[in-house]
């Protein structure tokens, strides 16, 4: 009877041993689980940067067609807003002038006064030669 006392001991040290080897192996496979989660996880994001970089490439050449072509475009719409501003301003010069003379009456006086101005001016050179 001996054996009955020391069997039992074995029975729980071994009962004990089990539960710890399957708290172990429960705690393994928690661990493995989550180092294989996290290692899907590195997967896309790798693949996330991966697909980033790709669209950073793709937007540079843009920039970079845009820069080449959009210069170019650029100094174009320059010099199309300078020549539009030239005839702008020749048109307002035109314009100003025609509101300054705006009635057939006031045509003709304009006229008859160049022609007037013009006749003395001959007139007062002819006298200069003549009489001086």
């Amino acid at each position: 009877m001996d054996e009955g006392p020391n069997v039992e001991i074995r029975m729980a040290t071994l009962i004990e041993s089990i539960r710890s080897l399957s708290a172990i192996t429960a705690n393994h496979d928690i661990l493995l689980t989550k180092l294989i989660d996290d290692h899907e996880q590195r997967i896309r994001l790798l693949e996330k940067c991966s697909t980033a970089l790709e669209r950073v490439i793709a937007l540079e050449k843009t920039v970079h067609e845009i820069e080449i072509h959009g210069t170019a475009k650029a100094v174009e719409s320059g010099r199309d807003i300078q020549l539009v501003g030239s005839r702008l301003s020749t048109l307002e010069k035109i314009e100003s002038n025609r509101g300054a003379v705006t009635s057939w009456w006031d045509k003709v006086y304009v006229r008859v006064g160049i022609l007037v101005g013009a006749i003395l001016g001959i007139l007062a050179f002819i006298w200069d030669l003549w009489f001086h």
